[in-house]
């Protein structure tokens, strides 16, 4: 290992200086206002004065910039998240070195290999070792770890270059393996057609000579039986079915990574070879948690994993990650709360058209230490705190964990930074120990036994900066999940708006549009609420006198950024100046021409387009983008009358315990 070691040290001075020539490098400066292009400003942050670092608006022709004149800012988009960057401090010298050398090389977020590192260590390390934080509490070291970049980001490029050396060790070890294989498999074979033929000739034998050929037979049996023929070894799967999984647990001491450059696997946990497609991911459960798996089929031998440690690692393209929410029982079994999200910052239109590559010596020392972790010896099926090594924490590092658990335990209260995602927070602080543990041993790399060495409070505060990382993204992950309905629902009223192509409307009009999909106006106006806090829409002030009858419906200006850069939009079509000019009508008659503020009739049959404007940063996802269309048509026309014939069950929006339907039609109208 001292040629590794020199190695490190001639690789991290070889980094150094390439990073230094790529911070100079014109090629990856950004193009002027790149990253400021969505909010059409930008900024002087060099300056100390505050005058000077007001956002300059761009032209007003320019894509997504709202009507200056008319006091409007640029909308902030869906999905347009301000996610911290993968700490690269945290990681150890060797392993941040080539993660810093990739990204360069490849042109990618630095969070994708920094992450497909944590996964691949995590496949090297599961089920060698466990972490007690105390008595009663131990990590298993194995994590669940998903990426979402768009296409284009060079994901596969950046995978194939993590797991490489697993690939590598793999494919020697199974070459080491391949002479006791078929030499088991041979003397199977001759034992399997000696057998046949001692049943044979006692079958076919009368007298005392068929008990002795019996006993031959019997003999034989049990010889047979006792061959165990060794299984060529598989640390890495890729596109395997959850049955298949459990399977290769029971044939590799219980552990196995699942690692894929695509989001196929989801697919699979859904139920895609299932004869019945209902969903079957009870091994990944299980898998993450250490819980036995025991499973029992016709026609095959029971399979029996005690401690299973299934490592995940997988990098998918944003879409999937809008998508998990509405396969059944993924958020509500608890699968999508084991999961470590990362949603990096596109480099696309940055990228150096010709970066330098890898340098050798930084590549040959991750190669090398990571092989020396999959060396690591794993101990056989049993209990675990009793034979697999154990990694303590010294005190400090005790403190620090609980800690982090005082700061996170608030957050998880009903008014708390992460109430709408405690499955996934109430997991964090394990989360935190485990990638503790992965820390330790990649810092202890140059050790035979690791877990000799208590884990320092240093390395704990590196595993607690790395779940802060983690937390902003997960955050953002279950927001574009859908996982906040308000924000799911502000998605389908958005798609509405643009679909609507007016500067105006009314909450009433927008209800009345949606009355199939929307099923209670509490729902709507907290959709409403998240338009107009992302500077989509704003209510608009009227200082008219009220007329008798009744009270009129809140108007709504739509940004003209909404559209983006669409000249047939109206963007600077004159509003009506009085609210009351584009109400209903003192009868009632909600059908009536003139009731609406944009001159124009709403259904609730009225359809939101399937595809949406490709445009603008804040597409739906179509999970929420097309209404329910499969009623037939003469109940969707009485839908728009104010019948209801969505049922409250197929409706995940208004399937919440709010207003019911039949007490909103009079509140709607008293709005």
């Amino acid at each position: 290992m001292k040629d590794a070691a020199d190695a490190i040290g001639s690789g991290l001075d070889s980094t150094e200086k390439l990073r230094a020539a790529i911070e100079h490098a014109e090629p990856i400066t950004a193009p002027p206002h790149s990253e400021d292009s969505e909010n059409c400003g930008t900024r002087d942050h060099d300056s100390d004065d505050p005058e000077d670092n007001k956002v300059v608006p761009h032209s007003e022709d320019s894509e997504n910039c709202g009507a200056r004149g008319d006091g409007w800012e640029a909308p902030v988009p869906f999905g347009d998240f301000d996610l911290p960057a993968f700490p690269m401090n945290t990681l150890p010298p060797w392993l941040q070195s080539f993660v810093e050398a990739e990204a360069i090389a490849t042109q990618t977020p630095a969070d994708l290999p920094a992450m497909l590192a944590l996964a691949t260590i995590a496949t090297a390390c599961a089920k060698k070792a466990i972490v007690k934080v105390r008595e009663g509490w131990v990590e298993p070291l194995n994590v669940y770890i998903v990426i979402a970049l768009d296409p284009g980001n060079r994901k596969s490029a950046v995978f194939r270059d993590l797991a490489a050396p697993i690939e590598k060790y793999e494919q020697e070890e199974a070459i080491a393996a391949e002479p006791e294989i078929i030499k088991a498999e041979n003397h199977f074979k001759i034992l399997k057609g000696a057998l046949d033929r001692a049943q044979g000739d006692a079958a076919k034998t009368k007298g005392s000579n068929r008990d002795r050929l019996t006993k031959d037979a019997e003999a034989l049996a049990i010889e047979l039986q006792s061959l165990c023929i060794p299984v060529r070894p598989r640390f890495v799967v890729d596109d395997c079915s959850p049955e298949r999984l459990a399977t290769l647990l029971s044939q590799h001491a219980g552990r196995m990574a699942v690692l894929s450059a695509e989001g196929d696997v989801f697919n699979l946990m859904a139920g895609r070879y299932a004869k019945d497609g209902a969903p079957n991911f009870a091994v990944f459960l299980k898998g993450h948690a250490g819980d036995t798996v025991r499973v029992d089929r016709v026609g095959r031998p029971p399979e029996f994993v005690a401690f299973p440690a299934v490592t995940i690692g997988l990098t998918v393209q944003v879409d999937v990650i809008r998508s998990l929410v509405m396969k059944p029982g993924f958020r509500g079994l608890g699968l999508l709360a084991r999961f470590l999200y990362s949603i990096p910052k596109s480099l696309l239109g940055r990228r150096a058209p010709n970066p330098p590559p890898v340098p050798d010596s930084v590549r040959a020392v991750y190669q090398t230490y990571v092989s020396r972790l999959m060396a690591i010896p794993v101990v056989p099926d049993g209990n675990e705190e009793q034979s697999v090594p154990i990694i303590q924490l010294d005190e400090a590092a005790h403190r620090a964990v609980i800690a982090h658990q005082e700061r996170i335990e608030p957050m998880l209260a009903p008014l708390g930074e992460m109430a709408s995602m405690t499955d996934w927070g109430g997991k964090l602080v394990g989360a935190v120990v485990r990638i503790a543990g992965l820390l330790h041993i990649a810092d202890h790399v140059e050790s035979l036994t690791p877990w000799d060495t208590a884990i320092s409070p240093e390395t704990m505060e590196k595993a607690v900066q790395i779940g802060n990382y983690l937390t902003a993204h997960a955050q953002a992950a279950f927001a574009e999940m859908g996982a906040d309905p308000a924000v799911q629902t502000a998605r389908y009223v958005l798609a509405w708006i643009r679909k609507n192509d007016e500067p105006t409307f009314s909450k009433r009009d927008a209800f009345q549009a949606m009355k199939g999909r929307l099923r209670r106006v509490e729902i709507l106006e907290a959709a409403l609420a998240v338009l107009v806090e992302h500077g989509y829409v704003r209510e608009r002030t009227t200082t008219s006198p009220r007329r008798p009858g009744r009270k009129p419906s809140p108007i709504f200006e739509v940004n003209p950024g909404t559209w983006g850069h669409n000249s047939h939009i109206p963007h600077n079509a004159e509003p009506p100046t009085d609210p009351e000019d584009c109400e209903d009508s003192e009868d009632g008659d909600l059908e009536s021409e003139g009731d609406h503020p944009t001159g124009t009739q709403t259904t609730a049959g009225d359809p939101i387009p399937s595809t949406p404007d490709t445009t603008s940063p804040s597409s739906i996802p179509s999970a929420v983008a097309e209404p329910d269309t499969t009623q037939p048509t003469d109940e969707r026309d009485r839908g728009a009358q104010g019948a209801t014939t969505t049922s409250e069950a197929s409706d995940p929006i208004g399937s919440s315990p709010q207003q019911p339907i039949d007490d909103v039609d009079t509140e709607v109208i008293e709005l």
